[in-house]
């Protein structure tokens, strides 16, 4: 209880006088590690498990697993993964998961892809975890992505908000407007085109080809609008010179309850800088920079010295 409420501490209070730990109490702990970003604890309480020569479990090693991904420890990870093989738990889909997920995060695609095609059951999650190596790799993969989609879709396997939304984000890096847009005409005929991760991957992929009616069409259609659809919309409007849409944008945020954060107002002074519009952004850096202390960081900075450049 008190790991997924992100309570460690008091986690730990609760594990520490527990006279006999067994299997679920460690994984708990783990677990609750690794929930709140403390992933190298989760392995460091891990070895001291391993010396009380406890038996381990599908859930445990996919938990310690998923700790690897974290902090990409492929070391431990690989060390892991021949435990996985000798336990006869390589047929997990949960360990099977945990397993892509780990070297898709370190960038080894192709063991990613050996533990799928290995797998006899897969489901989203599975597929969901691989698209992750492609995304933060960077690649130019795009058929083995398509390659991938289609082979969930031939399974039967559904296909969920997390796999449009890593799909439409991989077009949106690797320059494949058509096909992002065939992605969205899918999501939206399995009822997951109104989903907000969804249409933020939409706006971000139209708005980086230009397309920026087509952005702010999504940005409208969204019933519920968060802090990362916001940005993605003022961001948007600023390579392209159109600082006065992205001020309105900007300028609506706190009208429906959005404090604009720090990627807000650089994006906005962008797009001044973008414009030649230097005035407003001087004066935008001004009212916002006793505020949200925005001169701290290098990219607010360099704005504005672009500004001041062009006012001379």
């Amino acid at each position: 209880m008190y790991g997924k409420h992100g309570l460690v501490e008091d986690a730990e209070k609760m594990f520490q006088p527990i006279g006999e730990k067994n299997l679920v109490s460690w994984t708990a702990l783990l677990s609750g590690y690794v929930r709140n970003n403390y992933a190298i604890k989760a392995l460091g309480s891990f070895v001291g498990m391993l010396d009380s020569s406890l038996y381990v479990d599908s859930c445990c090693l996919s938990t310690v697993l998923d700790g690897c991904s974290e902090c990409k420890n492929l070391d431990l990870g690989v060390q892991i993964h021949g435990n996985v093989i000798k336990l006869v738990y390589l047929s997990d889909v949960n360990v099977g998961t945990a397993l892509i997920h780990l070297y898709s995060k370190c960038g080894n695609l192709r063991s990613a892809r050996l533990i799928l095609n290995g797998l006899s059951h897969k489901n989203a999650a599975c597929f969901n975890a691989i698209l992750v190596g492609f995304t933060e790799k960077d690649s130019h993969h795009e058929e083995d992505v398509l390659f991938l989609f289609s082979q969930q879709r031939e399974e039967d396997i559904y296909l969920d908000v997390v796999t449009f939304s890593q799909l439409l984000s991989l077009s949106a890096n690797q320059a494949s407007l058509i096909r992002g847009r065939s992605i969205h005409a899918c999501a939206i005929k399995m009822g997951c085109g109104n989903d907000i991760s969804v249409a933020n991957a939409v706006i971000t992929m139209h708005a980086k080809y230009g397309s920026i009616d087509d952005a702010y069409l999504t940005f409208k259609s969204i019933n519920e609008h968060d802090s990362i659809c916001w940005n993605a919309m003022v961001s948007a409007y600023a390579p392209y010179g159109q600082a006065g849409r992205a001020f309105l944008i900007f300028e609506e945020m706190p009208r429906e309850g959005f404090t604009p954060d720090k990627i807000a107002i650089l994006c906005a002074l962008q797009g001044c800088c973008y414009s030649g519009v230097w005035e407003d952004g001087i004066c935008l850096f001004n009212e916002t920079e006793p505020k949200y202390g925005v001169s701290t960081l290098l990219e607010h900075f360099a704005c504005v010295v672009d500004l001041l450049g062009q006012a001379g």
